[in-house]
């Protein structure tokens, strides 16, 4: 199944600084953390052309919603200023299916896939998925510790790996390859060449 091909535009991330020795790694000044963010931009695009050439592969798909932007978390402490924060050294950015996927297996009517009052009717077990963005931490913490749930990502299907396939086209169509939708800088995604 062939699939639209989006950019990827990565928001900035304070980069400054360096962690270990240069015994600790074999570039010759050591590790810094600007280096960190150039190794998780290439291997996002490569986990983006992995997915856009075969979206129908469960692995594929898991990892593009686990590496996704949009699931992106800072960690540290609440009482931390923004500026301090707001740095490559507290990303993480592969915990999306982790940190914001929710999983509910279920009993549902198969007429209709919905669980009735009834109980009788529900007969047929079902894997049904939700999550939403992680908002941005543009100015402060408090708002970004709120979770989103967008409902038009709300999935299921008879097996995990079937659900974790759909979810992410749904993730791939409605907010491309990066954070351009999700913090509204843009309506839709930009495809490549566009």
């Amino acid at each position: 199944m062939t699939i639209a091909r989006y950019t990827v535009e990565l928001p900035p991330v304070p980069c400054d600084g360096s962690f270990g020795g240069s015994l600790l790694s074999d570039r010759p000044d050591g590790w810094t953390y600007a280096s960190l963010q150039a190794d998780r931009t290439e291997e996002w695009a490569v986990r983006v052309k992995a997915y856009e050439d075969n979206p129908d592969d469960f692995y594929n798909a898991y990892h593009y919603l686990n590496w996704h932007p949009a699931f992106w978390k800072f960690y540290g402490q609440d009482n931390m200023s923004h500026t301090e924060r707001f740095h490559e050294k507290y990303l993480v950015e592969d915990r999306g299916v982790e940190h914001r996927i929710e999983v509910y297996v279920v009993k549902c009517n198969p007429e209709n896939s919905h669980i009735e009052d009834d109980e009788t009717l529900n007969t047929k077990t079902e894997v049904w998925l939700e999550t939403g963005k992680i908002r941005w931490p543009d100015r402060n913490f408090n708002e970004y510790q709120v979770p989103f749930h967008d409902h038009e990502l709300d999935c299921g299907a008879d097996t995990y790996e079937q659900a974790i396939v759909t979810m992410a086209r749904l993730v791939h169509d409605k907010y491309g390859n990066d954070r351009q939708v999700c913090d509204e800088r843009r309506e839709t995604p930009r495809e490549l060449g566009g």
